[in-house]
Protein backbone atom coordinates (compact mmCIF):
# COMPACT_ATOMS: atom_id res chain seq x y z
CA UNK A 1 0.00 0.00 0.00
CA UNK A 2 2.62 2.21 0.47
CA UNK A 3 4.05 1.82 -3.03
CA UNK A 4 0.41 2.47 -3.96
CA UNK A 5 0.89 6.21 -1.76
CA UNK A 6 4.38 6.99 -3.12
CA UNK A 7 2.72 6.90 -6.79
CA UNK A 8 -0.39 8.77 -6.03
CA UNK A 9 1.85 11.57 -4.51
CA UNK A 10 4.10 11.95 -6.94
CA UNK A 11 1.35 11.94 -9.55
CA UNK A 12 0.30 14.86 -7.79
CA UNK A 13 3.47 16.44 -7.55
CA UNK A 14 3.54 16.67 -11.17
CA UNK A 15 0.28 17.74 -11.52
CA UNK A 16 -1.09 14.54 -13.16
CA UNK A 17 -5.01 13.38 -13.53
CA UNK A 18 -5.25 9.97 -11.18
CA UNK A 19 -8.11 8.11 -12.78
CA UNK A 20 -9.25 4.82 -11.25
CA UNK A 21 -10.03 2.59 -14.39
CA UNK A 22 -11.46 -1.01 -15.34
CA UNK A 23 -13.65 -1.34 -12.50
CA UNK A 24 -14.81 -5.32 -13.03
CA UNK A 25 -15.91 -8.53 -11.52
CA UNK A 26 -13.17 -11.31 -11.77
CA UNK A 27 -11.97 -13.91 -9.98
CA UNK A 28 -7.99 -14.48 -9.11
CA UNK A 29 -6.51 -18.10 -8.79
CA UNK A 30 -2.84 -17.77 -7.34
CA UNK A 31 -0.49 -17.53 -4.10
CA UNK A 32 -0.72 -14.71 -1.52
CA UNK A 33 2.73 -12.93 -1.06
CA UNK A 34 3.51 -9.65 0.97
CA UNK A 35 4.12 -6.94 -0.92
CA UNK A 36 4.95 -4.08 1.87
CA UNK A 37 6.79 -4.39 5.17
CA UNK A 38 7.21 -2.13 8.26
CA UNK A 39 10.46 -0.89 9.53
CA UNK A 40 10.59 -4.47 11.88
CA UNK A 41 9.90 -6.58 8.75
CA UNK A 42 6.76 -7.49 9.41
CA UNK A 43 3.92 -7.97 6.31
CA UNK A 44 2.08 -4.72 6.63
CA UNK A 45 -0.12 -5.22 3.07
CA UNK A 46 -0.44 -8.63 0.57
CA UNK A 47 -1.26 -9.31 -3.02
CA UNK A 48 -2.20 -11.80 -5.02
CA UNK A 49 0.54 -13.72 -7.78
CA UNK A 50 -1.20 -15.45 -10.37
CA UNK A 51 -0.05 -18.26 -12.69
CA UNK A 52 -0.07 -15.62 -15.46
CA UNK A 53 2.71 -13.62 -13.45
CA UNK A 54 0.70 -10.88 -13.17
CA UNK A 55 -0.05 -9.45 -9.27
CA UNK A 56 -2.46 -7.22 -7.50
CA UNK A 57 -2.75 -5.54 -4.52
CA UNK A 58 -5.58 -6.89 -1.90
CA UNK A 59 -7.57 -4.02 -0.29
CA UNK A 60 -6.69 -4.02 3.36
CA UNK A 61 -10.26 -4.24 4.70
CA UNK A 62 -11.77 -6.84 6.50
CA UNK A 63 -12.05 -9.28 3.44
CA UNK A 64 -8.63 -8.45 2.44
CA UNK A 65 -7.23 -9.01 6.24
CA UNK A 66 -8.26 -12.27 6.39
CA UNK A 67 -6.02 -13.15 3.45
CA UNK A 68 -3.13 -13.00 5.82
CA UNK A 69 -4.39 -16.00 7.14
CA UNK A 70 -3.23 -17.67 3.90
CA UNK A 71 0.32 -15.85 3.30
CA UNK A 72 2.13 -17.89 0.93
CA UNK A 73 -1.02 -20.37 -0.16
CA UNK A 74 -3.02 -21.14 -3.40
CA UNK A 75 -6.14 -19.77 -3.10
CA UNK A 76 -9.08 -18.53 -5.67
CA UNK A 77 -10.51 -14.95 -5.18
CA UNK A 78 -12.96 -13.06 -6.43
CA UNK A 79 -14.00 -9.43 -6.20
CA UNK A 80 -14.02 -6.08 -7.54
CA UNK A 81 -10.71 -4.89 -9.58
CA UNK A 82 -9.46 -1.53 -10.17
CA UNK A 83 -6.56 0.43 -11.33
CA UNK A 84 -4.71 3.71 -9.99
CA UNK A 85 -2.21 5.16 -11.08
CA UNK A 86 -1.54 1.56 -13.22
CA UNK A 87 -1.54 -0.39 -9.89
CA UNK A 88 -3.80 -3.40 -10.12
CA UNK A 89 -6.32 -3.62 -6.69
CA UNK A 90 -8.73 -6.02 -5.94
CA UNK A 91 -11.21 -5.59 -3.45
CA UNK A 92 -12.27 -9.24 -1.92
CA UNK A 93 -15.65 -10.23 -2.03
CA UNK A 94 -15.10 -14.36 -1.78
CA UNK A 95 -12.52 -16.67 -0.69
CA UNK A 96 -12.08 -19.84 -2.14
CA UNK A 97 -9.45 -22.62 -2.44
CA UNK A 98 -8.64 -24.33 -5.73
CA UNK A 99 -10.08 -27.65 -6.02
CA UNK A 100 -6.84 -29.11 -6.30
CA UNK A 101 -3.19 -28.45 -5.88
CA UNK A 102 -3.12 -28.86 -9.84
CA UNK A 103 -5.37 -25.54 -10.82
CA UNK A 104 -2.12 -23.30 -10.13
CA UNK A 105 1.07 -23.90 -11.58
CA UNK A 106 4.42 -21.68 -10.60
CA UNK A 107 7.42 -23.07 -12.63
Amino acid sequence: MQYIQTEIKKAKHQREVITIKNIRKQTLKGVIVPVDWDEKGAVKAIGISTHDEEEYLISNDSKGKDLFLFLRSPIEITGNILEVAGIKIIKVKDIGTPKSDKEIHFN
